[in-house]
C-alpha cells in the first residue's frame, strides 16, 4: 500500500458485512466486530503518523498479537 486511500479500501473490505459498533469520536470514527469477536477500527491519526487500522484479536496467542496495526511506512525526513 502506498496511500491512505488504498489502506481505507482494505479496511472497508475487512469491515464489509461485520457488525458496526460505536466509534470513539473523530480519531476513531469506524469500529467493527467480526464473527469471531475480533475488533477492527479505523484510526485517523497515530503517533507514527497518519491513519492506522487497529486489529484486536479476540483470542491472541501472544502479547504481540493483542494489538496489531496496519499503517503506511513512516516518511523519512
Amino acid at each position: 500500500m502506498k496511500t491512505t486511500d488504498e489502506m481505507r479500501t482494505l479496511f472497508d473490505k475487512w469491515a464489509k458485512g461485520q457488525k458496526r459498533v460505536a466509534g470513539s469520536g473523530e480519531k476513531i470514527p469506524d469500529r467493527f466486530i467480526t464473527d469471531d469477536k475480533t475488533m477492527i477500527q479505523w484510526r485517523t491519526e497515530s503517533d507514527s503518523g497518519g491513519a492506522t487500522i487497529d486489529i484486536f484479536p479476540s483470542n491472541p496467542k501472544s502479547r504481540a498479537e493483542r494489538h496489531l496495526k496496519v499503517h503506511l511506512p513512516i516518511k523519512k525526513k
